[in-house]
């Protein structure tokens, strides 16, 4: 009975808990047309694998890139849900060095951005 208690107590306040999204600054971009943008991305990507400097907008995107990853981006916005789509399905096949590089960073094992772009693939 105690249980029963406790679940009726204790389920309501989980539930009630709001998300903390990330905050990643301006999200009105087209990623579409900067990945059209060879340098842009190869700047980027750069970034992303501490393998050159970040803009202010950029080092926003990356302090949350690993626990969106590892959290399959359960604190993300519809938003960041569509840039990841984007950037999932653009990256690897225009960018694949680079992407190679990402995913030795991000997924050293290899599961969690296959896993990360079924999750936001209707985005």
């Amino acid at each position: 009975m105690n249980i029963y208690f406790c679940l009726l107590v204790l389920l309501p306040i989980t539930i009630a808990q709001p998300v903390d999204y990330y905050d990643t600054g301006n999200n009105n971009i087209d990623i579409d047309i900067l990945a059209a943008n060879r340098d842009f991305m190869t700047i980027t990507l750069n970034c992303l694998v501490d393998k050159g400097t970040c803009d202010p907008q950029m080092q926003l995107y990356k302090d949350n890139m690993k626990d969106s990853i590892d959290t399959l981006c359960t604190r993300c916005t519809d938003v960041h849900k569509h840039l990841w789509n984007r950037f999932l399905a653009i990256v690897p096949i225009d960018y694949t060095t680079q992407y190679s590089e990402f995913q030795k960073v991000y997924d050293p094992t290899g599961t969690k951005l296959d896993e990360l772009k079924k999750v936001v693939k209707d985005y």
